[in-house]
């Protein structure tokens, strides 16, 4: 089992890094790595000393599992308890004051046609806006914790013990930032639960968990969770933000819509001003979203997880559902991060397209508006004038018969 995966974990990723240079040289350096005990780590505990793998497994070892490293984890809850306090403090400022001051009276929108709009209604949307916060604060939260663990002289953290990371016993400290982590998760189920119900969002906060409290059951191979959730965060962080900027450009949207029913020009000319500017910012953010989404997501995971994916495999102390747990989830989370990447390169694409043509477009619609000199004299007449020149016509048509007749 062992040199099936590891042969068939080389070749795939010969074959989906060898398309250009810098897939051929991280495909030389994972054919050069050593896959073996590392000798020359120093955090790592010899080699004799490694405990022999467990051969049996059972639904109530499981169940045993979950019940002491989640049930029993404290600072999961606490981390969880405390999500769901700021969201609801998060919702009634969104509700009560961030939509009705800066939204409503700021754009002119009366506030009894914005509560008639099912999506756009302060009640219904300062929910979504209140988790939106939370995930913005929570992965920034996560980057933060763990950057300064990383940097911390007295962690002792290396680099080039993160591949290494499954020969080296997890500290406390790295347990509990990954307790930390899973109490956003446990937030977020419920939220869907009571919200969304989506089954895709709920079926990744079950994976993530899962292979989490599996590395911590273990206890080696900790390392490597904090600088998968920095690369996971650090787009979630941007995402967020675009998020809020698309949410305003909606409301302004809205607010154009609404002035030019009651002809309030002046109003309308402001908000064509400000949607300029977030229609600008969203298309940044975008941008810069998907630069850091492309690099992070498909470059830099498949740089940390595939090296210790294999080091698992060949692990001579880790049992068989350690392995499986290993590769069906890092597989999930690299396949998903190239599957959306596709998605994200259409984005970028849109939006690059529009900081290019938008110039151009707006001196286009700019000379549209222009009336041309050739009609600055020419009559426009209403249908009721119209109809009198029509009817006209047609009796004096009809008198000239009559007296050609006559």
């Amino acid at each position: 089992l062992c040199l099936a995966a590891k042969s068939v974990a080389n070749s795939l990723t010969m074959s989906l890094l060898l398309r250009n240079q810098t897939g051929l040289i991280f495909s030389l350096l994972l054919i050069s790595m050593s896959y073996s005990y590392p000798i020359d780590c120093i955090e790592c505990i010899p080699e004799s000393e490694l405990p022999a793998p467990t051969s049996e497994y059972s639904i109530s070892t499981f169940i045993i599992t979950i019940y002491e490293h989640f049930i029993c984890a404290p600072i999961i809850w606490k981390w969880a308890l405390f999500y769901m306090i700021v969201w609801f403090i998060a919702k009634y400022i969104f509700e009560y004051y961030y939509y009705p001051s800066l939204i409503i009276q700021h754009y002119g929108i009366q506030s009894s046609l914005i509560r008639a709009n099912i999506k756009l209604n302060p009640s219904n949307r300062s929910a979504i806006a209140a988790n939106k916060f939370i995930s913005f604060l929570a992965a920034l939260l996560t980057v933060i914790r763990c950057a300064q663990y990383i940097y911390n002289p007295q962690s002792n953290w290396n680099n080039n013990d993160i591949w290494n990371s499954i020969y080296i016993p997890a500290p406390k400290q790295i347990l509990d930032l990954l307790d930390s982590f899973l109490g956003y998760f446990v937030y977020d189920t419920i939220y869907l639960l009571c919200y969304k119900r989506k089954f895709l969002f709920l079926l990744h906060h079950m994976v993530v968990p899962i292979g989490t409290i599996g590395v911590k059951s273990f206890g080696y191979g900790c390392h490597l969770g904090l600088p998968i959730f920095v690369t996971a965060d650090a787009t979630t962080i941007l995402l967020n933000l675009m998020w809020f900027a698309q949410d305003r450009v909606k409301y302004i949207n809205f607010g154009i819509d609404t002035n030019n029913k009651v002809n309030n020009s002046k109003n309308k000319l402001i908000l064509e001003n400000n949607l300029t500017f977030w229609k600008l910012m969203t298309t940044i953010i975008q941008l810069i979203f998907g630069i850091s989404f492309l690099y992070l997501r498909l470059g830099q995971l498949s740089y940390l997880c595939i090296p210790w994916v294999i080091n698992v495999v060949n692990a001579p102390h880790c049992n068989l559902f350690y392995k499986a747990i290993a590769v069906t989830g890092n597989a999930a989370l690299l396949g998903a991060g190239y599957i959306w990447s596709i998605h994200v390169m259409q984005i970028m694409y849109k939006s690059f397209k529009k900081l290019t043509t938008g110039n151009d477009k707006n001196n286009n619609n700019k000379s549209l508006n222009k009336p041309s000199s050739k009609y600055k004299s020419f009559k426009i007449y209403d249908s009721h004038n119209v109809n009198n020149v029509c009817t006209n016509t047609k009796i004096c048509e009809l008198d000239e018969q009559k007296t050609k007749q006559n």
